[in-house]
């Protein structure tokens, strides 16, 4: 069985368990679902255990690599400037709060968002700027930002955070300790794994103490401030879940940016039928594709296509003649998978060029991955930009990158390996001839060999990313405040 019909299988279960027993909403402590802020690292926990993933992605830590952490953040909080730009100081009466993503881009000499800066920086509207640390590296933030003198920074907020929940500081409840462990135990006999009950439970219970910071904090924070709306990248994350629910909860309006795939296998945009106080009020999303593919829990006309404005400016000419026949675009959690089918395929057609341009995460490996491929006709990449590689490819092959999407806006159709894990989230895209699935270096060679000939299917590039992003951007903010008034 793929990897497609495997993971679809348990995310099924996943969620009719989730739908059947309220999880939502029987577990609450202090208007808070317990649940919520958990389901997506559970989820992900749960396929690894299931062998899905292929590395270590446990969702409970030691207290002492916890401990580790906290000094190195403190360090780098110290070390970067920001201990005294922290959101206590954000100006109150914007029209929108922001709240970024740290994985920023450069965009000329300075970095931004590669989600929302090029909306931001042409706004007529009133955007102050809320910027959490990167979690992994030795640099909290990517310095100079096009956007410093209105950015106010959460390493303190987080911090404290991360400290609340390793102590137990303040008013504990057994109530939320007995409702973690019925919680966890229920899911743990309904999805197949026992032996997880106590680690489960343990985590549901930290993982509260931390939403009720965090909800607590932004709340007065926000009745203090009054934003007329919050607008995050990625409302999911661990911190921005309770930043929206305090939001929602004194009637701030709530909106998220798309960030990345979203579709009907992603847990963070699949939810029970209902309305949730932690999910945005409104989607600001790349296209009608998205719309249709994600049971997010909000009305279908309060997700607004708008297009993805990075992508649209850095496309750039076409044109231009392909450079090489075949681009791999690997991924951290299965990069050595990855790489097994582009030798096996330089193996069977030597006389293709190929680039295996690597994840981030992956740079310390590039060595490995030369040695690996020593002898053949592959070229590591890192350093390259990845829209440079898909505009010099002939055909790009990959799993669950947002890139493969981004792909189809070079003139490439997506040949997805489906085995492996995370084929799962380009499931619609194949169901709607925008990508081809293989299970194999056979089949992976058939398709391959269709498209370097010349038979690639191209698709109604505006049905995924639709034109005129940064306008459709303001467009839909501003009709969203001036509808609230």
């Amino acid at each position: 069985m793929d990897n497609i019909a495997q993971t679809d299988r348990l995310f099924q279960q996943f969620l009719t368990f989730e739908e059947e027993s309220q999880l939502l909403e029987k577990y609450r402590i202090d208007g808070i679902p317990l649940w919520a802020n958990c389901r997506f690292a559970v989820y992900h926990d749960l396929l690894n255990a299931r062998g899905f993933i292929g590395r270590e992605m446990g969702v409970s830590t030691g207290k002492l690599v916890l401990l580790k952490r906290q000094v190195k953040r403190a360090w780098s909080m110290i070390r970067s400037g920001k201990f005294f730009r922290h959101p206590g100081k954000f100006p109150s009466g914007v029209d929108v709060m922001l709240v970024d993503q740290p994985r920023k881009v450069h965009f000329g000499e300075r970095y931004g968002c590669k989600y929302s800066y090029l909306w931001a920086r042409q706004s007529g509207l009133k955007i102050g700027v809320i910027e959490p640390p990167l979690l992994f590296g030795d640099t909290p933030h990517l310095e100079p930002s096009h956007l410093e003198s209105s950015t106010f920074y959460t390493d303190r907020l987080l911090f404290a955070g991360k400290w609340y929940e390793m102590t137990g500081l303040g008013a504990q409840t057994s109530e939320a300790k007995r409702q973690s462990v019925e919680l966890a135990d229920r899911f743990c006999d309904a999805l197949g794994v026992p032996e997880k009950k106590e680690y489960y439970a343990r985590f549901i219970y930290k993982r509260f103490l931390y939403y009720r910071f965090f909800r607590d904090y932004w709340k007065k924070l926000l009745a203090k401030k009054r934003p007329r709306s919050v607008v995050v990248v990625n409302a999911y994350s661990t911190e921005n879940m309770p930043l929206i629910q305090a939001a929602n909860e004194i009637g701030i309006i709530t909106i998220e940016i798309q960030h990345g795939t979203m579709g009907s296998r992603h847990i963070g945009y699949n939810y029970p039928s209902g309305e949730y106080n932690f999910f945005p009020r409104f989607e600001l999303i790349w296209g009608n594709f998205w719309r249709d593919t994600s049971a997010v829990p909000i009305p279908k006309e309060n997700c607004y296509v708008t297009g993805f404005p990075f992508l649209e400016k850095n496309v750039g000419d076409l044109s231009g003649e392909n450079q090489y026949d075949v681009l791999f675009i690997s991924q951290a959690t299965i990069g050595e998978q990855i790489r097994t089918y582009a030798r096996e395929l330089s193996l069977k057609h030597p006389e293709w060029s190929v680039v295996f341009k690597l994840h981030p995460s992956e740079i310390a490996k590039a060595q490995d991955y030369r040695s690996y491929f020593i002898g053949m006709n592959i070229t590591v990449e890192y350093k390259s930009d990845l829209y440079e590689e898909l505009r010099k490819a002939s055909a790009v092959v990959g799993v669950y990158s947002t890139s493969l999407f981004e792909a189809l806006a070079f003139g490439l159709q997506p040949v997805v390996l489906s085995k492996l894990y995370g084929a799962g989230y380009m499931g619609d895209l194949i169901g709607k001839g925008g990508a081809v699935g293989v299970y194999n270096t056979d089949e992976l060679s058939d398709a391959l060999e269709k498209q370097l000939s010349g038979e690639q299917t191209t698709v109604d590039l505006n049905y995924y990313f639709v034109s005129n992003a940064a306008e459709k951007m303001e467009e839909a903010v501003s009709q969203i405040l001036n509808n609230a008034e």
